[in-house]
């Protein structure tokens, strides 16, 4: 788990609530479903437009990997960096 994100996450939501219950709003008035809906297919819909559909399903997949990234083979990326490194050694 990358506890980075996780931690990040946090202190942007508490950050916010503080913020709001300071300000003396009621933490109520941030939970309003339209609201909600604008900003979040609003901003779908804007990555669709700038973005290629099939880039957009594949970042739909990936996006546990925000808190949950694959395991990586470090002896596999440790092979491929000496097969990269002899290559370039040998063609220049």
């Amino acid at each position: 788990m990358d506890w980075g994100s996780l931690i990040g996450l946090l202190l942007a939501v508490a950050a916010i609530l503080v913020g709001q219950s300071l300000e003396g709003g009621s933490l109520s008035s941030l939970l309003q479903p339209a609201a909600f809906i604008i900003v979040f297919f609003g901003t779908m819909g804007a990555v669709l437009l700038q973005t290629e559909f099939k880039h957009f399903i594949l970042g739909l997949k990936v996006l546990g990997w925000i808190l949950v990234p694959p395991k990586t083979d470090m002896q596999q990326v440790s092979r491929k960096i000496n097969l990269w490194t002899m290559l370039a050694r040998r063609e220049g």
